[in-house]
């Protein structure tokens, strides 16, 4: 019974650790809304939000959320995109809706309103 509680506690360790870039997204604020994380805003707005850091060959650091929102009635996939700044600041950086990039505009929209979820 031991080796299991150890097998079991060492799983969700392994499957639950995000990367040192995504916990500070994730821990970190919006200044639109700075009482409350970024995962907490996150995770009211999207469903079955997914975490992944990149480096990308500009050579900065990204990291992405995906996951189901609703845009003009229908269930669509996003992929809101976070520039981690050489000073360790982070800003949204880019919106996806179906794979498909959006303006500067519907980022601002999208920031502004996931706050008040």
């Amino acid at each position: 019974m031991k080796k299991l509680n150890i097998f079991i506690l060492l799983g969700v360790l392994f499957f639950s650790c995000d990367s040192p870039e995504v916990s500070s997204i994730k821990n970190g604020s919006l200044g639109s809304c700075p009482d409350r994380t970024v995962d907490e805003i996150v995770s009211c707005y999207m469903a079955s939000p997914s975490w992944e850091s990149i480096v990308a060959t500009d050579g900065n650091t990204y990291v992405n959320v995906t996951g189901s929102i609703q845009y003009d009635g229908k269930d669509v996939n996003a992929l809101l995109q976070f520039l981690i700044n050489p000073d360790d600041t982070f800003e949204a950086n880019a919106f996806e809706i179906n794979e498909i990039p959006q303006n500067f505009f519907l980022l601002a929209a999208l920031t502004n309103q996931i706050c008040e979820c």
